[in-house]
Formats: C-alpha cells, sequence, structure tokens
C-alpha cells in the first residue's frame, strides 16, 4: 500500500496553482476559437504564416559552387572509376568530389550534391573505389592474366596521392569554370 507523505497544505497550494494554470489554458483556447469565428480568413492565414516561419533551410548559407572538370593523367594503370577528391585548405569549406571516367576525364561535385566546387585552394587526392577494384579484375580475368592486376594492391597512382598530409597537388579553384588537368 502506498502512502502519500506529503503535507496536505503542500498539495492544496499544487493543487490551486495547476487549477490556475488549466483556467489559463482554457481562456487561451476560448481566445483562439472566437478569433477564428470573427475572421476566419485572417485566422488561416496567421495559422499558415506562423507555421511556415518554422520551415525552409537553418543555418549558413551556402558558399558559391563553380563547375570543376579536367582530365587526370599518368599513373601505373588505369585511373577508371578512382575518386578524385579536392581537399579545402581552408577548414571552414567543404570538400568535392568525382569520379574518372574511361578517357580520363572527371567533374567535381559538393558534398552537398551541388555540381561544382567552392572557389579556393584545395590538395588533391585519389581514392581507388571498389568499382575500379571489380573493373581491374575483370580486364585482367579477360585477358587470361594470373593474380592481382598490376597496380591495384598498391593503386595506379603514387601514394603519395592517398593521404592529404602527402599529396603534392594544390590546385586552385577560381570563380568561374575550370577546367584543371591533373598530371601525376
Amino acid at each position: 500500500m502506498c502512502r502519500c507523505t506529503a503535507e496536505p497544505a503542500a498539495l492544496a497550494s499544487f493543487s490551486a496553482q495547476a487549477a490556475k494554470l488549466h483556467a489559463k489554458f482554457i481562456t487561451r483556447i476560448v481566445f483562439v476559437i472566437q478569433l477564428y469565428k470573427r475572421m476566419p480568413i485572417q485566422f488561416c492565414l496567421l495559422m499558415l504564416l506562423l507555421v511556415s516561419a518554422g520551415c525552409g533551410e537553418s543555418g549558413p548559407p551556402k558558399a558559391k559552387v563553380y563547375n570543376v572538370s579536367g582530365t587526370v593523367t599518368g599513373g601505373t594503370g588505369s585511373l577508371t572509376g578512382c575518386t578524385i577528391v579536392f581537399h579545402p585548405v581552408d577548414p571552414k569549406e567543404s570538400s568535392a568530389l568525382g569520379t574518372i571516367k574511361e578517357d580520363g576525364s572527371y567533374s567535381l561535385e559538393a558534398t552537398d550534391g551541388r555540381r561544382g566546387c567552392p572557389a579556393g585552394q584545395y590538395k588533391v587526392t585519389l581514392e581507388i573505389t571498389p568499382e575500379a577494384v571489380k573493373e581491374a579484375m575483370m580486364k585482367s580475368m579477360s585477358s587470361g592474366q594470373q593474380g592481382p592486376p598490376p597496380g591495384l594492391s598498391d593503386g595506379p597512382f603514387p601514394e603519395s596521392y592517398r593521404k592529404v598530409e602527402t599529396t603534392e597537388k594544390m590546385v586552385e579553384v577560381k570563380e568561374e569554370s575550370n577546367k584543371i588537368d591533373i598530371q601525376l
């Protein structure tokens, strides 16, 4: 059996406060209903305005992006399917990346999905994607070659291009359409 050990005076005080809050809430509800009955169109517009005020994007405005494309050449094997990543020198900016096509061409996309890249200085890295590994394996098997394809284990590009800290390549994206070719 549960016994209430609170003082009766404290319970009465709490009950009185709850009753006051309840009365204020009911008064506000009645006011809203009366407002709706007197001016239904204005009431609906006011509610629409209040609801839509919370909608939309929040946070800082996004930086303008500029088209960036080019060709990656060199390396020890096919770069098809590898990912090229532009890492910003300015930590406030975000990276941009693109997939290298069979002819070595690429075009960048910002990490938020917009086509392009914000203007600024960038370090360039390359990544081997699962698609690139699969393609290299298929080509190796179709040619009758035994073992892993050449350049697959260490990559078809210099080791230094794998990490931001060791990459040798720096580029600048200008406030215009950019063609940036990368020679490994």
